[in-house]
């Protein structure tokens, strides 16, 4: 008896520890969705979590067990079946027709062949390369382009990628690109062709949003009735708020761009779209 509670006790904690590790990966995922540029990495990250906690899975059976994550797996059962679990027995079907994929970890079922296939391949390093290639293609492609737009830019959106104008963009990527030893004749051709605009942010801070969740995770449901001079509050932020008027930041904008070379930027779209109509 001790030992089937242990063996339970144990099981309920491996289970705990999944279930943790995944709640802050898709956490982690939800934030990266949240920048706009960070569909790729959230891919990312989930099918890596998922193949981590799957390996993680398998290597606790014995080499006996058929190793397959049958938990979205359904099966259709006659009209004159009355109730009650029904015995299934799973197993290799060698020469016989199959009517069921499985991938090549034993990880999922697939009712078709190419489902499976198409499974494998989304945990594979090309995949997310294209899949990153894609997303950065459609960016590029569906972004509209600007004239005589005269403010920030940024051709990747890395954090030192940001520049007050065109031209401030332009030297940044000369001096880079000399630093890495290329040619002052090559250097033109590796300049960027058109860059992305950006969004100016300012200071704006929901002092009452911010009360109320403070509220609600420090304090009894009715707190917030016990919040006094919501009025003077406002008077005296709204006043130290416009103080705050120099504080901009400047976010990439991908609906929008400037084209800075046209012939380079024409022949980047066509290839964009092409990258597109290929993975459709």
């Amino acid at each position: 008896m001790n030992e089937l509670a242990d063996s339970a006790d144990a099981r309920i904690e491996s289970l705990t520890i999944r279930l943790e590790r995944m709640s802050a990966a898709l956490g982690e995922a939800g934030r990266l969705l949240s920048t706009g540029d960070g569909a790729a990495a959230a891919l990312d990250l989930i099918q890596k979590t998922i193949t981590a906690d799957t390996k993680g899975f398998l290597s606790t059976l014995d080499e006996h067990t058929v190793r397959i994550n049958l938990g979205g797996m359904h099966i259709r059962l006659p009209d004159s079946h009355d109730g009650g679990v029904v015995p299934l027995i799973l197993e290799p079907a060698h020469e016989r027709e199959p009517n069921v994929w499985t991938t090549s970890d034993g990880s999922g079922l697939y009712l078709a062949r190419e489902w499976a296939e198409a499974a494998d391949r989304m945990r594979t390093e090309a995949y997310r390369e294209e899949s990153k290639a894609r997303a950065a293609a459609g960016n590029f492609a569906g972004a509209k382009v600007v004239e005589d737009y005269d403010g920030w830019v940024t051709s990747s959106g890395d954090e030192d990628d940001y520049a007050a104008d065109v031209a401030e963009l332009l030297e940044k990527h000369r001096d880079r690109l000399a630093w890495k030893g290329v040619s002052a004749d090559d250097i033109p051709s590796q300049l960027p062709s058109w860059a992305y605009c950006c969004t100016e942010e300012g200071f704006d801070f929901d002092i009452e949003e911010a009360i109320h969740s403070y509220l609600d995770d420090n304090h009894h449901e009715d707190s917030v009735d016990w919040i006094k001079d919501w009025d003077g509050l406002y008077t005296f932020w709204n006043a130290w708020c416009a103080k705050q008027h120099n504080l901009r930041s400047y976010m990439i904008d991908y609906s929008r761009i400037v084209v800075i070379d046209r012939e380079r930027y024409e022949l980047e779209l066509a290839a964009a779209k092409a990258i597109l109509e290929k993975t459709k």
